[in-house]
């Protein structure tokens, strides 16, 4: 635009110029010029407006034209005088022609010379000027810029001062149009000029005009080569303020073309504003005149500009309307941008404007009533690599301010300001896909700003922002917010390089957010109602203050997945991006020597630079109510749900400045039952903090997956509880002091053991009172542990192991390390040394109401006992070497007998002093460890036994107090490991006449010996007393009848109860030793072996299921149920119902004949019924019930032989329930006898 200012300034001169030409080409036509006259013409030059020049030719034209009329003198122009005089054309004339009287022939020359200069006006204005002009024109234009230039025709009326200039057109150098239009009219009011001492135009108007301007390829425009190098500009002479007297009442362009092609682009573009139209009227310079302007214009894209107002010139003012409708920005994109453009643009814009614009001296007011800018399916799509794409079907700005602007000054304050917007969408495609979904959007503020010497002020009194129904989808993530609304109002202050921004009284809230995994219907993260209060902003002074935070109602799901990764890991992961670090130093690319045209940072002249300053956070109360969090834990075997809920937090006070204490209090409800409580006061930096903790009734149920990691129980109830202070310090530099006071205990256990299905470890309550953590000294120190009715299953396996032993879930890494050999005592001590020991004290654990169950599965019948009522404890528990621990219990067992165990024990050294006294104890709750002892069981009898273990400097001394008061003996249970002795004739012995039995056992040895075995030493001092005693041995009874066999078992042929001849006579020798010894009892135990008996039970088994087929027959013949009993199988029954059944058992190996005859498809295998019978009998199972009969008819032909044969009272033979598959000696099939005691 500026370029085509100039040029049409040097059109200007250029035009001023060819006028100067066509002004001396003129005298040259008009040769009766001559002399002063012809000399003062030529100086006049219309190009520098020498008009006082052009005044005194002027005269002296008019004098050369009235000269024909004047009386003629003969004048000597070098002298300056009359040499002669004759009489004139007029008065030739009128004496001649006319010959009007005096005083009429006076006024006839005046006449004739005034119609003689209207007349050469006339032919001046009307002819020669025009054409003048028309020839002279486009030379002049050729000339001064190089192109052709026409026109049509020039017309001019010098009595109206109207003139019309036609058909006028400027080519360019391809021959198009650069300018043109079809007439231009001026039309001057001569009268109303003179009237009212100014230029009074009625009409200037311009038609149809066409301007074509265009940007070729080498960038330049089309009319740059039409201006010549610019003069040396002569000074401008000083304004002196006045305008030029002018009225324009009507200036009009109309049907007016612009055209403009861009041709530097690879792809062109294009652009045409038609039609243009103007009409201004009642143009004034004078003062205080209003001015109507009308002006609009269409592009053919789309799009049009309206603009209607009124303005002024003195002053300088203006107002009204201007409305742009439709503007395509894709078109104006590219005709601005085209594709160096890094985005596309889509959509029309609209723009209206209501303003007032008035310049008083150097003072300019804008005033703008109403403004509206809309956008309309408007998108951005940018094609960069991060592809942002932005697009609305609607977005309005509205704005109404009022601006006044002095030189150096400028205050202008908006009354409103909104935005609105509709459907706004955003997306971004790069990696981590980010889409935002907001379907209103709403802006409202008012500004203040202010433009002094000194800076820039904007103030906002009062900034909202609403949004509804936000959405969020990024990623894997996608969020939904209905309502987010932001208030506050702020002051920015610009002063130099300075920037400082002062935000006040801001609000923001949420409402309903809700966050989800992509295409998962599940809500992770739902806050229905969250807000900030308060809020500031000092940017100068880095400060951020918020009066509140609130929120309520939250929920929050998060899991554990099978991998071990919390959910929002993967959720908010972000994308993987592959990292080219270029800057790599390298021996190749680092230049080693010393830069010395920079200036050391470590010399001393380069000062450090200051800190740089922190920002200050402050937030004034934070109050979370009624968060919820659930979490599951799906990495285990049986995914587990936890609840936090309700979590309340409520903050004071938080500064981040060091040393700051910072209030707060913080509730959460663990599962169904459980609560956290921290109160107290924290520190962020350095780090500390004083808390009362209150932790009560976390279920421990809810941990069974985790401690199944590691123990083989099932934690089915218990409730852990803290309730405390808790002191944390962490100093610079120096790891994090932790201390506790106060109690902590687990209520209501239940453990029970995964493998038995059985409690393991419950008690009622265990609690460490009075507890003192020091964590970083590795000191531990409480008053009492109290256990309150505990319990605990111990059992010894067949194994001799523990059932603890197998409790604790060992891996097979840590199994391997544990079965390497350990290293010595002395180098484990040594490196123990090395590191800080534990420091522990305990000064008393009560036990009150223990119980216990004991099991001992190692002995040949197994062993139970309960102790029960136990009371007491321990106490002086402690890390000191030289600590004694003094042991205080009571208690029963079966709650008959009661239990006392009282010592002292030092675990350092290695003493023991401890007695275990049992009184009462029936012993035939012992029985088991009788068996495993002697192999008997314990018929009858009481128990008191007073233990005393000594452990000193290694050595045992201890003494074992037995009394058994009517010992009975039960039956022999055969343990191998039994001790070798006559226990029955042992005890006749060893009773007294009241029947007691006391025995004194004392025990020594040294703990040292590898080989010691307290165990071992106590069997071996009961076996030495009682073979004191008793020296014959017991396998000598058989030596009483004379026999070498076997006399306790009785043998029988597989599947029979018939005594052979050998057996009987066995059964003739025991007789004879029971009528020796009338004091003894015969018990026998028949037996019977599957492996070797049911064969031959099998073909009894068959017919017994060929009879059953024949009951079912004859039942359905009769009409009534036939007993088995009752009838008996004929041979032929038995071979059809034997055939039937093995044809239908076995069809691929017989079949019948067309007659009926069963035979075996293969004839080779044998006979029919001998096959038919061994197949059958071979499928059919078992029969333990059949077994069983035939053990008892063993029992019981022993029992009648002894009775019948043997001549032995019935009374003393006793048959006992048999056995099946007994435990036995080598594979012969027996029954078992003992010998009993009366």
């Amino acid at each position: 635009m500026k370029k085509l200012v100039t040029w049409i300034s040097k059109t200007n001169q250029q035009l001023r110029s060819t006028i100067s030409l066509g002004w001396r080409s003129l005298l040259d036509r008009l040769p009766m010029l001559t002399g002063k006259v012809r000399s003062n013409l030529s100086e006049i030059d219309p190009s520098n407006g020498s008009w006082d020049a052009v005044k005194e030719s002027f005269k002296g034209l008019v004098q050369l034209i009235l000269k024909p009329f004047r009386k003629n003198q003969i004048v000597d122009d070098d002298q300056n005088r009359v040499v002669s005089a004759r009489t004139g054309l007029i008065e030739n004339l009128n004496q001649k022609y006319l010959k009007l009287p005096e005083p009429y022939a006076r006024y006839l020359k005046p006449f004739i010379i005034t119609i003689s200069l209207v007349e050469a006006y006339a032919v001046l204005g009307f002819y020669i000027v025009p054409a003048l002009l028309k020839s002279k024109i486009p030379s002049i234009i050729q000339e001064e810029t190089g192109r052709k230039a026409s026109v049509a025709n020039i017309e001019f009326n010098p009595f109206k001062l109207f003139a019309t200039l036609q058909g006028f057109k400027i080519l360019e150098k391809n021959g198009k149009p650069f300018v043109e239009f079809d007439n231009f009219n001026i039309d001057v009011n001569g009268l109303q000029s003179v009237k009212r001492l100014a230029l009074v135009i009625d009409e200037i108007a311009l038609n149809k005009p066409t301007l074509h301007l265009a940007k070729l390829k080498d960038g330049k425009f089309n009319f740059e080569d039409m201006a010549k190098p610019k003069k040396k500009e002569e000074p401008k002479k000083p304004d002196d303020g006045k305008m030029f007297p002018l009225n324009i009442i009507q200036l009009s362009i109309k049907d007016a073309k612009l055209l403009w092609d861009d041709k530097h682009f690879a792809k062109p573009v294009s652009e045409e504003i038609n039609p243009i139209n103007l009409s201004v009227n009642n143009l004034s310079t004078e003062l205080n005149t209003k001015a109507k302007l009308d002006f609009n214009l269409m592009l053919k894209s789309g799009g049009k500009l309206d603009w209607k107002g009124n303005f002024g010139v003195n002053p300088a003012f203006s107002e009204g309307g201007i409305k742009f409708d439709k503007v395509q920005l894709e078109k104006v994109l590219a005709l601005a941008l085209s594709e160096t453009a890094a985005f596309d643009l889509k959509g029309n814009e609209q723009f209206s404007v209501d303003y007032k614009v008035g310049l008083d001296k150097k003072n300019l007011k804008v005033t703008i009533k109403k403004s509206r800018f809309e956008l309309h399916d408007f998108q951005f799509i940018d094609k960069t690599a991060r592809k942002n794409h932005l697009n609305t079907p609607t977005f309005i700005v509205e704005i109404g301010c009022v601006a006044n602007i002095a030189e150096n000054n400028m205050d202008v304050v908006v009354n409103k300001v909104m935005f609105d917007s509709r459907d706004l969408q955003f997306s971004n495609q790069m990696d981590g896909q980010m889409a935002v979904v907001i379907p209103t959007f709403a802006h409202e503020t008012d500004i203040k700003v202010t433009k002094t010497k000194e800076g820039l002020k904007i103030v906002a009194n009062k900034a909202k922002l609403n949004i509804k129904n936000f959405g969020l989808n990024q990623g894997k993530v996608e969020a939904k917010i209905p309502d987010i609304a932001l208030e506050a109002s702020y002051q920015l202050d610009v002063v130099g390089n300075t920037l400082d921004l002062t935000v006040a009284n801001g609000k923001f809230d949420v409402h309903d957010l809700k966050v989800s995994e992509k295409g998962e219907a599940k809500t992770l993260i739902k806050i229905p109602a969250f807000g900030l209060n308060g809020i500031g902003v000092n940017l100068k002074n880095q400060e951020v203050i918020v009066d509140s935070v609130t929120g309520k109602d939250a929920e929050i799901e998060a899991w554990l997945d099978k991998d071990g990764v919390i959910n929002y890991q993967t959720l908010f992961a972000s994308p993987k991006v592959e990292e080219k670090n270029t800057d790599i130093a390298t021996a190749k690319t680092v230049n080693f020597t010393e830069d010395t045209s920079k200036p050391s940072t470590n010399s001393p002249s380069a000062p450090p630079p200051p800190p740089k300053k922190d920002w200050l956070i402050k937030v004034n109360n934070l109050t979370l109510d009624n968060f919820g969090l659930n979490f599951e834990d799906k990495a285990l075997k049986k995914p587990e749900q936890m609840t936090a809920k309700p979590i309340n937090l409520k903050l004071n006070n938080y500064v981040n400045k060091p040393d700051t204490k910072l209030p707060f209090q913080l509730e959460i409800g663990v599962n169904k039952t459980g609560s956290i409580k921290l109160k107290g006061d924290t520190v962020i930096s350095p780090l500390a903090a004083k808390i009362d903790v209150a932790v009560k009734n976390i279920e421990l149920e809810k941990f069974q997956p985790y401690v199944e990691k590691f123990a083989r129980i099932y934690l089915l109830d218990g409730k852990f509880n803290i309730d405390g202070k808790l002191d944390v310090k962490q100093a610079p530099e120096k790891p994090l002091d932790v201390k506790f006071t106060g109690n902590a205990g687990i209520a209501d256990l239940l453990a029970r053991d995964k493998i038995q299905n059985k409690d393991l470890i419950r008690w009622k309550n265990l609690t460490f009172k009075d507890l003192n953590v020091d964590l970083l000294a590795n000191r531990y120190a409480a008053a009492v542990l109290l256990i309150e009715k505990p319990y605990a299953k111990v059992t010894i396996r067949k194994d001799k192991t523990i059932n603890f032993s197998d409790i604790m879930v060992v891996e097979k890494a840590s199994a391997n390390r544990l079965a390497k050999p350990t290293k010595p005592v002395k180098e484990i001590q040594g490196k123990a040394a090395e590191s800080t020991k534990p420091v522990f004290k305990l000064s008393q654990v009560k036990v009150i109401d223990g119980s216990s169950d004991f099991a001992d599965l190692s002995l040949i019948l197994p062993f139970a006992a309960r102790i029960e009522s136990l009371d007491g404890g321990a106490k002086g528990l402690s890390s000191d070497p030289k600590s004694i621990i003094k042991v205080d219990m009571k208690g029963s067992a079966y709650d008959i007998a009661p239990v006392d165990i009282a010592g002292e024990i030092s675990p350092y050294l290695g003493d023991y002093d401890v007695s275990l006294k049992f009184d009462g104890l029936p012993m035939p709750l012992v029985t088991p460890y009788m068996v495993q002892f002697a192999g008997y069981r314990i018929e009858k009898g009481k128990l008191t036994l007073g233990l005393r273990y000594k452990v000193e400097k290694g050595n045992l001394n201890a003494s074992n107090s037995i009394l058994i008061d009517q010992l009975e003996l039960g039956e022999k249970v055969d343990n191998p490991n039994a001790v070798s002795l006559p226990l029955e004739l042992a005890i006749a012995l060893l009773k007294d006449s009241s029947g007691k039995i006391k025995l004194d056992v004392p025990l020594t040895g040294s703990l040292e010996d590898p080989e010691f075995s307290i165990g071992g030493i106590i069997v071996d001092a009961l076996v030495n007393v009682l073979t004191k005693i008793v020296t014959s041995p017991f396998n000598a009874i058989a030596s009483l009848v004379g026999s070498e066999e076997n006399l306790s078992v009785v043998g029988f042929a597989p599947g029979k109860y018939i005594l052979d001849e050998k057996e009987m006579k066995k059964l003739d020798d025991v007789s004879k030793l029971l009528k020796e010894k009338p004091v003894l009892n015969l018990e026998i135990k028949g037996a019977a072996y599957e492996e070797q008996d049911w064969p031959g039970l099998r073909e009894e088994a068959l017919l017994e299921q060929l009879k059953s087929l024949k009951a079912v027959e004859m039942s359905k013949e009769e009409g009534r149920k036939v007993r088995l009993e009752h009838f008996k199988l004929s041979e032929d029954d038995y071979n059809d119902l034997l055939a039937d059944a093995f044809i239908k058992r076995f069809p691929t190996m017989a079949e019948k004949s067309l007659l009926g005859t069963p035979k075996l498809l293969s004839p080779l295998t044998g006979d029919f019924f001998q096959v038919a019978k061994q197949k059958m009998a071979e499928i059919i199972k078992p029969e333990p019930k059949r077994l069983k009969d035939l053990a008892s008819e063993r029992s019981q032909a022993i029992a009648k032989y002894i009775v019948q044969k043997g001549g032995i009272a019935n009374e003393r033979v006793f048959i006992l329930d048999s056995a099946l598959d007994p435990k036995r000696d080598g594979k012969d099939i027996v029954s078992a006898l003992s010998l009993k005691t009366n």
